[in-house]
């Protein structure tokens, strides 16, 4: 599910926007941490224990008021690779590399790619 929740579309996509309506109408959800898709992600696990990470973000939503979903949101896509993603998008070298699952690192990952398809889409749309 990682590349879908780190889908390149600016705005999410509908798995994204049925995920943050979900949020809000449980209204017992008070943050939500996840990758983000607009810079590369990581963490970096040693013996069982987070060590390090880098791009992700939080979305609080203590202070937010509880909405009543009225909407249904249906995703017709399946859920991609990576390398899929960078095709669809045009953009090849967005890659997933994970530690070896019976490594002491087990768990540790990391997208590459992301920060620089948006560094070029920002440098396009400036131009």
């Amino acid at each position: 599910m990682l590349p879908t929740l780190m889908d390149l579309e600016l705005g999410g996509c509908p798995t994204t926007d049925a995920i943050g309506s979900w949020m809000r109408t449980n209204g017992l959800v008070n943050a939500l941490i996840f990758p983000s898709s607009r810079s590369d992600a990581m963490t970096f696990i040693q013996d069982g224990k987070l060590a390090n990470f880098s791009g992700w973000n939080l979305v609080d939503y203590r202070k937010a008021k509880p909405i009543t979903s009225r909407e249904g949101v249906t995703d017709q896509n399946p859920w991609y690779d990576f390398s899929e993603i960078g095709e669809i998008y045009n953009q090849p070298g967005i890659s997933l590399q994970q530690a070896a699952l019976d490594s002491r690192y087990a768990g540790s990952w990391e997208v590459q790619g992301n920060q620089r398809y948006y560094d070029e889409l920002y440098q396009f749309i400036i131009s």
